[in-house]
């Protein structure tokens, strides 16, 4: 069977049955894709590789912040949610001050 075409939605499981053995599996349907680690939460193979983010399923880079998890998530979605209030908030007045000034490029 041709393998699929997709980005990677990656969760860490142990496989192993007498001792631990940590791979890096995808988790999406039809797909049997995983990468073994050198321990528990390290996986140099997958270091700068895109996968999905297994909070907001969007896109991003694999870090080894990100590799730690269980689950990996991008660092938005690492953020604390005060964070991500201080963002949009940030956001919001550069918008305002871009439509107050007239910069905004039309």
């Amino acid at each position: 069977m041709p393998a699929q075409e997709h980005v990677h939605k990656y969760r860490r499981i142990d496989i192993g049955r007498r001792r631990q053995y940590w791979v890096m599996q995808c988790s999406l349907p039809k797909c049997q894709h995983y990468v073994a680690m050198e321990h528990k939460e390290y996986a140099p193979a997958l270091v700068g590789k895109i996968a999905l983010c297994n909070r907001c399923n969007e896109p991003f880079e694999l870090d080894k912040l990100a590799l730690t998890k269980k689950f990996p998530t991008c660092k938005d979605c690492i953020d604390s949610p005060r964070q991500k209030e201080i963002k949009k908030a940030s956001k919001f007045f550069e918008d305002l001050e871009k439509m107050l000034t007239g910069t905004d490029n039309q």
